[in-house]
């Protein structure tokens, strides 16, 4: 769903890259950054408590799709109000982006009850229904944008076919049988909605932060850069966020699993979050890594001109192989109930980023930018690595992420070592490279992998037990023999 979302938008980056330029795609990711920012904030981000409580207690989905979407339809027209005028004051050199703004914010009207109600569809792990539509949304908001763009039209207009898109996708989550009544003031529960203000504090700033984190970049880099870097540094963005999918496809269907495995077995949840973790390692790096390698190529593709952003898309794309660990890592404190934990992460990550961004902007531009944010996503890593050893055993997660960083690494040096090969021979013998220490990882980590597919494949079944390997007391005592580090 997410994939084919982001593929959608790469698409639709790429026709106003080639048709209306650089300048202009910097003011149209300038909107789409806007909207992503605030699409969570309506429902002042208890879209994941609201995923928590279903998941762990489906009986309680209409009382609290009636209160949510209450709650998120008024904040959304609070929002609404301070984007559109926001945008005008913040962008007075940027006239064409007025009426653009308040149709941005108008988007976030009809997002109020659509993250209601995927919320509680996702949390009732119907997944399937929330992909199609999606997916039709997308592919109508794509095919409309590329035929705007080439007839003459605005940024306005583009803007104006995402907000129909949005009210097309709230009408049919409002029609569905699926779906509980989201417009339904009986059901509004007062006890509910005080339930939502003891714990809003925490999921509120989580909101905030990971509303700003992941975007903060194009939001600095839009006061304090030219136009035309802000353009620049628009298609590695749109290219960074398609890679983003996989782990944060992986961290919305597996949040309810974890949920529901640490409230029946919370020992088995690292060799869980282990499986998730090695995962987008193993699938991601070698394309990653292929696309740094040719990443002026790969550019090419929106424009002569954005050849220029590939330093960029190289600090870039690496950064996704350490958001899958940070995704995890938030479900399992989520799940842990220690939302406290991930805001704190979340709340230094965007301070580090704002410093970084603040002084590496007006020096180096889009690289400069590419490079803090890739900086800041290793650091927030290790950052909740930190938060979290005190409430659940890491070794699993470590252990396993580190021997999934040999093949990964051996590829990358393949290829820094075979510059003068050509191309296809290059790739081609870095690929086996990667190939053999993968199957060379597996075999002498047989034990460690044997658990983590335990867990992928029998977590989800309450009488398949992970068997996890422990050294015997005579062992330990004697100090001999040998036995697996979890």
């Amino acid at each position: 769903m997410r994939i084919a979302s982001a593929a959608m938008t790469l698409l639709m980056v790429i026709s106003i890259a080639r048709v209306w330029g650089l300048e202009l795609l910097g003011g149209f990711s300038l909107l789409l950054a806007t909207f992503l920012s605030f699409q969570l904030l309506p429902l002042l981000g208890l879209n994941l408590y609201l995923i928590r409580e279903v998941a762990a207690r489906p009986s309680c989905a209409h009382e609290h799709a009636a209160t949510a979407a209450a709650v998120s339809s008024c904040v959304s027209l609070a929002l609404f109000v301070a984007i559109g005028w926001g945008g005008g004051q913040l962008y007075p050199e940027r006239p064409e982006l007025e009426n653009a703004f308040w149709i941005t914010a108008a988007c976030l009207l009809p997002t109020a009850m659509i993250v209601v109600a995927e919320s509680i569809l996702l949390a009732r792990q119907l997944m399937p229904l929330v992909a199609r539509v999606n997916i039709v949304e997308s592919m109508v908001r794509t095919i409309a944008t590329i035929v705007i763009v080439h007839i003459g039209g605005s940024i306005s207009h583009v803007m104006l076919v995402f907000l129909l898109c949005r009210v097309g996708a709230m009408g049919t989550y409002l029609c569905h049988p699926e779906v509980p009544p989201l417009i339904a003031p009986r059901k509004v529960s007062c006890q509910m909605a005080r339930r939502y203000v003891a714990v809003l504090p925490t999921f509120f700033g989580i909101a905030i932060c990971s509303a700003l984190a992941p975007r903060l970049d194009v939001l600095v880099l839009s006061k304090l850069a030219r136009p035309i870097e802000l353009g620049l540094y628009a298609s590695p963005v749109r290219l960074f966020e398609l890679a983003q999918m996989v782990p944060q496809i992986l961290m919305v269907v597996a949040l309810p699993r974890i949920v529901v495995l640490w409230k029946s077995r919370p020992d088995d949840v690292p060799w869980l979050a282990a499986g998730l973790v090695a995962g987008p390692l193993m699938v991601l790096a070698p394309g990653l890594i292929l696309a740094c390698a040719h990443s002026e190529t790969l550019l090419a593709m929106f424009g002569a001109e954005a050849t220029l952003g590939a330093p960029a898309l190289m600090w870039l794309l690496p950064g996704v192989l350490f958001v899958g660990m940070g995704q995890i890592l938030a479900a399992c404190m989520l799940a842990a109930d220690r939302s406290d934990l991930d805001l704190r992460a979340l709340a230094v990550s965007c301070g580090l980023s704002l410093i970084g961004l603040l002084v590496a902007i007006p020096r180096w531009g889009a690289t400069g930018a590419a490079a803090v944010t890739f900086t800041v996503i290793v650091l927030s890593v290790l950052l909740r690595l930190a938060l979290l050893r005190d409430h659940m055993d890491l070794r699993p997660i470590v252990g396993t992420w580190l021997w999934g960083w040999v093949p990964v690494v051996g590829m990358g040096a393949t290829l820094w070592a075979t510059p003068n090969a050509g191309p296809v021979v290059s790739t081609g013998v870095s690929l086996m490279v990667f190939t053999a220490l993968f199957a060379l990882v597996l075999h002498f980590q047989r034990a460690r992998w044997r658990q983590v597919f335990t867990a992928l494949f029998g977590a989800g079944n309450p009488s398949v037990r992970i068997p996890v390997l422990r050294p015997s007391a005579s062992a330990s005592t004697a100090g001999t023999g040998t036995s697996p580090t979890p």
